[in-house]
């Protein structure tokens, strides 16, 4: 795969609006990174005492069973949005370049199927499933992230090395925080992690 991996862009304006939101939760404030710029030094997370629980208060999150210990993420950008993908769901990496059939009666995120290897995969637009700000997806370019059983595919337009992570550095979604979706916010990479299981659960009960 890596020979056919590009560099992602710097994150741009249409990754703002996400990023401020979710690291005004732990307090910080997203600056956009220029081009040929020194790198940026890492984001600090405060990291002073929290107040005592309180009846009612949301608990921290914690990590899934899946990421107790160092893990590795996929990098990939839908178009100027930087999202990392965990490994250990990606079942394989395809080519963008292939013919879809679109299926009458979907969704607007349901881009069609395409038949890859043995398999029949629904190519999902990722930022239209969860509604976030980013150009629609182009069919016929890019790259198509194969998860779950490797029926499922999320359309990507550029992807880079993956990157390892430590659990205990990330924040985790907290529970019923109404993003199934997330599953941490990566600071130093200026991005949100995806919670794979949660976004197999959205496609499959649309």
């Amino acid at each position: 795969m890596s020979g056919r991996c590009r560099v992602l862009a710097s994150p741009d304006t249409a990754l703002s609006g996400l990023l401020e939101s979710l690291l005004a939760e732990v307090g910080v404030s997203p600056k956009p990174a220029v081009l040929n710029e020194a790198p940026p030094r890492p984001l600090e997370i405060p990291t002073a005492a929290a107040p005592a629980a309180t009846a009612g208060a949301q608990q921290p999150g914690v990590p899934p069973d899946w990421a107790r210990a160092p893990f590795k993420a996929l990098l990939v950008d839908l178009g100027g949005l930087r999202l990392a993908v965990p490994l250990v769901f990606l079942h394989s990496v395809a080519a963008g370049a292939q013919p879809l059939t679109p299926l009458p009666g979907q969704p607007p995120w349901h881009l069609g199927v395409v038949q890859y290897r043995d398999r029949r995969l629904t190519v999902v637009d990722l930022a239209r499933l969860l509604e976030l700000r980013t150009p629609a997806a182009v069919p016929g370019q890019g790259y198509l992230l194969v998860i779950g059983a490797g029926d499922v595919a999320l359309w990507c337009a550029e992807l880079a090395e993956p990157v390892r992570l430590q659990p205990e550095t990330l924040r985790w979604r907290r529970p019923g925080d109404g993003r199934p979706w997330l599953a941490s916010l990566l600071p130093e990479q200026m991005c949100a992690l995806l919670d794979v299981e949660g976004i197999l659960h959205l496609i499959r009960h649309e």
